[in-house]
């Protein structure tokens, strides 16, 4: 029996490791733009990358100073397996433009604008969840 679960556990394993990840796509002009679940927002399979590269999710919002003008997209990434997070080259603003945010993760649909606002939504939930803890 033990050998079984074993078995299954080593083939779910390479199971889900040949599974491709999944990012949100989305460009837009507007700094809310691609929010979760915005008509301008779509889910995309990245693929399985070369050996030795991985896929990442990305969310980067640039400004271009003199057009005052944003640029904001969120898609798949290619970079080496053994690159540090941040290394991303789409994270390097091109001349003209500054860099206000570029995220970069691992994990299926993690790259939509909306992350910010929800840690937001959860911190200031956290006083009233205090006091009503309080009164039962």
């Amino acid at each position: 029996m033990a050998k079984f679960v074993c078995l299954l556990l080593v083939l779910a394993v390479l199971a889900n490791t040949g599974l491709a990840l999944k990012c949100y796509q989305c460009k837009s002009d507007k700094a809310d733009g691609c929010l979760k679940g915005g008509p301008n927002t779509k889910e995309q399979n990245c693929g399985n990358p070369a050996t030795g590269f991985k896929s990442v999710c990305y969310y980067k919002e640039f400004h271009d100073s003199n057009k005052k003008t944003v640029e904001v997209n969120s898609s798949c990434g290619v970079m080496a397996a053994n690159a540090a997070l941040d290394g991303l080259s789409e994270c390097t603003p091109l001349p003209g433009f500054t860099k206000k945010e570029c995220r970069v993760c691992e994990t299926d649909l993690c790259n939509s604008a909306s992350a910010l606002s929800t840690s937001f939504f959860v911190i200031l939930c956290l006083p009233v969840m205090y006091f009503v803890s309080k009164l039962f």
